[in-house]
């Protein structure tokens, strides 16, 4: 039934009810017209054409890995949200389905090719740089086909996240995921992880807990991770790529007894949440204050307007920098202009600022700056 007009059609398409249109209304020319219809992986595609493409089978092959693992069909609606567009609604769906000013408007999108000298679709011109930049993916795709995650308490988060693209992407890897905790109670994500495991037959899970807390009946490895106990649950480790996050100890501990397996370091990945590693140490007060005087010749002042902080910022050093070797902990991910996260709001002065596209140019011009590629031309204050 159309909810509009009250229209009712049977399963057939044939309209068999409209209210109002008369004794001389014939329904028999009114009903539904047939289309073709095509189902992948829960979503619905209708095509009004008469004759369907003929090359749907690819794209339906093309599709499935990427939306099978997502499960549409077991999806419930959760939150239903409406957003008005002050256009034409053609306008809007047409804009949404080209990415012709992708590079301009949306560079984050892109952000991944620029380094290779060309924007969003390739052409004869870039031919060079764009087989270059295949040829790297196909051999760090072939690099971390193999890879073993191993984290520590609340470290676990990075390595989740690269667990949980390579589900949606549907690419059943080949990997094992070890993960150290307090007690079996302290596993983080352990009800994910075992969904994850149970979705992707490459996909295998570790725990390694000091001790089995109020679980009794807990099966798993207790104490410590070591060799032995790494070599029982990836024989193969040595072949694989390794990526760690954990408190400092824990990754520690990690390096000493890869080294002492003789595992290949060059094939160890870290993300740390320390800045222990930063240059300098944490200023006081006084030496703080120092800084910021003996600066004056050689350099300018950071003002972080919210905290109440000056820092010193030497001749050609980031802003970033100069507030984690006065141990101030704004913000941050990438450090590279990348990412956004230390996003920060230039109240007065000037910087000479070299961003890879973590900042939009209306963002610029509403006086947004970010500290991690900023380089000041002047005493500054940021909002922070």
């Amino acid at each position: 039934m159309c909810p509009y007009h009250q229209w009712t059609y049977d399963l057939t398409g044939k309209l068999i009810y409209a209210e109002h249109m008369g004794e001389d209304f014939d329904p028999s020319g009114r009903g539904l017209k047939r289309v073709h219809v095509e189902s992948v992986a829960g979503l619905i595609f209708v095509c009004l054409a008469e004759n369907p493409p003929q090359d749907f089978a690819q794209m339906r092959e093309a599709m499935e890995r990427y939306v099978g693992p997502h499960r549409l069909t077991d999806c419930k609606i959760a939150v239903q949200d409406e957003i008005v567009e002050a256009g034409n609604w053609k306008l809007v769906m047409e804009n949404n389905r080209e990415c012709y000013h992708c590079v301009s408007n949306h560079p984050e999108l892109t952000i991944s090719l620029y380094e290779y000298g060309f924007g969003y679709q390739p052409s004869p011109s870039n031919m060079e740089q764009v087989q270059a930049f295949r040829d790297l993916i196909g051999r760090e795709h072939a690099r971390w086909e193999a890879a073993g995650l191993q984290s520590g308490g609340s470290g676990i988060t990075p390595l989740m996240s690269m667990s949980r693209s390579f589900h949606d992407l549907g690419e059943d890897r080949d990997v094992v995921f070890v993960h150290s905790a307090r007690t079996p109670a302290d596993i983080i994500f352990r009800r994910e992880l075992g969904l994850l495991a149970g979705n992707q037959p490459g996909f295998r899970t570790a725990f390694v807990c000091e001790g089995r807390g109020g679980e009794a009946e807990w099966a798993a490895p207790t104490g410590y991770l070591d060799l032995q106990l790494l070599a029982r649950i990836a024989p193969d480790f040595a072949e694989r790529e390794v990526f760690c996050c954990g408190p400092a100890p824990y990754m520690a501990a990690v390096r000493a007894l890869l080294t002492e397996g003789g595992f290949d370091m060059a094939r160890h990945h870290e993300e740390s949440f320390s800045f222990a590693d930063l240059p300098g140490e944490p200023a006081d007060e006084d030496s703080a204050s120092a800084g910021v005087s003996a600066c004056e010749a050689v350099g300018f002042s950071v003002e972080f307007s919210k905290s109440g902080h000056t820092v010193a910022c030497a001749p050609g050093q980031k802003v970033l920098e100069a507030a984690r070797v006065a141990g101030l902990r704004l913000p941050s991910s990438c450090a590279k202009g990348m990412c956004g996260t230390c996003k920060s709001r230039l109240v007065s002065g000037e910087v000479h600022m070299e961003h890879g596209g973590g900042i939009r140019q209306r963002e610029i011009d509403q006086g947004y700056i970010l500290p991690c590629c900023s380089t000041p031309l002047s005493d500054l204050v940021i909002e922070r």
